[in-house]
């Protein structure tokens, strides 16, 4: 059973579509204008997710360990269960999947 868990609300208050992306899994949601989508990690290992907003888009990353669940309203929009793999101790997912590719870690 999760012990720890992070949640984010991503609400688009722009008039476009805002495109959510959830990591590792590289999942891609679209939200419409005036709605919020709920991001649900959950873990038995602490963490939490680290969040990117761009002006088009927001990224969600997960932690080691960690399963996430995407909500609009009641709706579970997708379950993302297969639990995020280890990384270096020291390192977040982000940081080590940007290395792996080559994007380079802005902060």
């Amino acid at each position: 059973m999760a012990n720890f868990e992070s949640t984010e609300n991503i609400t688009n208050d722009g008039a476009a579509v805002l495109v959510l992306i959830v990591e590792p899994w590289a999942s891609e949601f679209s939200i419409p204008p005036g709605a919020t989508f709920v991001v649900r990690a959950t873990s038995e290992v602490q963490g939490a997710l680290e969040v990117e907003r761009e002006p088009a888009r927001v990224t969600c990353w997960a932690w080691p360990h960690s399963t996430v669940e995407v909500w609009s309203g009641d709706r579970l929009i997708d379950s993302l269960d297969r639990p995020v793999p280890a990384v270096p101790e020291g390192t977040s997912v982000r940081r080590f999947l940007r290395g792996m590719f080559g994007h380079g870690e802005t902060s």
